[in-house]
């Protein structure tokens, strides 16, 4: 059986083998892409309700800080750091821009925060 190997029968094998790795390869990528855009279409809902989770847990702990430095309750830098990585959250990443950016405005402009 090896005797009968000539150069147009390893040719012809090798030619197949590339048809066959090129059309796995084809078929793999538009089935990912389905698959990807099926399944973010399928979990978009989930995603905006945790995006609304965030926004108003986010917008609840900014609204509890600036209450108690009103009230004057001291706050540590530990405390002030993790306020301004919230709010920074809140208004680039959540895309928030409300009476809190107000608020905490006013309280940087009174050197309380």
């Amino acid at each position: 059986m090896l005797g009968n190997l000539t150069l147009n029968n390893i040719a012809a094998d090798i030619g197949l083998l590339t048809v066959i790795i090129v059309g796995f390869s084809t078929v793999y990528v538009k089935l990912k892409g389905v698959l990807i855009a099926t399944i973010k279409e399928q979990l978009e809902p989930v995603t905006k309700a945790i995006t609304k989770v965030d926004k108003e847990t986010t917008k609840n702990f900014l609204v509890r800080c600036i209450a108690d430095i009103e009230r004057g309750d001291a706050i540590s830098e530990t405390e002030k750091e993790r306020f301004y990585e919230e709010y920074e959250h809140y208004t680039d990443d959540l895309k928030g821009n409300t009476y809190i950016k107000a608020k905490v405005e006013k309280l940087q402009a009174e050197g309380k925060i």
